[in-house]
């Protein structure tokens, strides 16, 4: 693949890294070059996802409908189980449903709004934003996350290649300890949302679990079916393509039994 011209270059780029602008060629070999043998019995989970805020179910703002994220809506296509988790709120969802929201407004006003309404209505709308605030950083959204289910869909919204290889429960739960959440006057997205949301993924799976630890730890419980990556991010670089070799080294050496990986992506020029 040709390289972009030196002009176009940090005068620091090491000599082995290829920049170009180019988008490579697909990745054709699901099998990531790993031979394995067809198992004998059915996986134990089915369909394991891993990815962003599109796999973690997020609309309207927020991570709210989990049953309705595109990895249910497959699973239930298939008729197999995917657990998900879920999420609660005044407003429904983490971090703040402008839906919910909306919501919340029409049912205190309805359709239309009167003069005084128009006056009352900010009032309203701080309380509800509050009230969202409040049940993530000091109400039942703060408390620890059940560890009971082991989730089959390990999506968390933000998430890049990197987070998915590296950035485990424990790192979440210590930056939300490292950072105690406060009440804003005006506050409406609650601190450390993005890591209330991983350790509601991550936890069942102990402490030391990135996401790839827990489709590891699946595959370790009993095999998976179908695996699927889909990290979407503007900016893509070859950790992808090692996470997808991981996984296929992982599949003869592990248990993780991947019939599928894909990645998803758009490649800035």
């Amino acid at each position: 693949m040709p390289q972009l011209p030196p002009e176009y270059l940090d005068p620091q780029t090491p000599p082995d890294v290829e920049v170009t602008d180019r988008i490579p060629p697909r990745y054709a070999d699901p099998t990531m070059g790993v031979e394995v043998a067809a198992a004998d019995d059915a996986a134990a989970h089915a369909l394991v996802t891993v990815g962003d805020s599109l796999t973690h179910g997020m609309s309207s703002a927020a991570v709210f409908h989990t049953d309705l994220s595109w990895p249910a809506v497959v699973a239930r296509s298939l008729g197999v189980d995917l657990p998900v988790p879920i999420y609660g709120g005044p407003l429904g969802g983490l971090p703040f449903n402008i839906e919910g929201l909306l919501r919340g407004l029409q049912a205190k006003f309805g359709d239309q709004l009167n003069p005084l309404e128009f006056v009352a209505m900010p009032l309203e709308l701080h309380r509800l934003c509050d009230d969202n605030e409040d049940y993530w950083e000091r109400g039942d959204g703060a408390r620890p996350p059940r560890t009971d289910i082991r989730y089959a869909n390990l999506g968390i919204y933000g998430w890049d290649v990197r987070d998915c290889l590296s950035y485990t429960a424990a790192v979440a739960a210590a930056r939300i300890a490292a950072a105690p959440a406060h009440d804003d006057l005006l506050g409406a997205v609650p601190s450390n949302d993005n890591d209330i949301a991983a350790r509601s993924v991550l936890a069942p799976f102990g402490p030391s679990a990135a996401q790839i630890d827990a489709a590891r730890s699946l595959g370790d419980g009993g095999g998976i079916g179908t695996l699927v990556i889909a990290q979407i991010k503007e900016d893509v670089s070859d950790g992808c393509v090692c996470m997808l070799h991981q996984c296929g080294r992982d599949r003869a050496q592990h248990g993780l039994h991947v019939v599928g990986c894909c990645h998803v992506a758009r490649h800035a020029t």
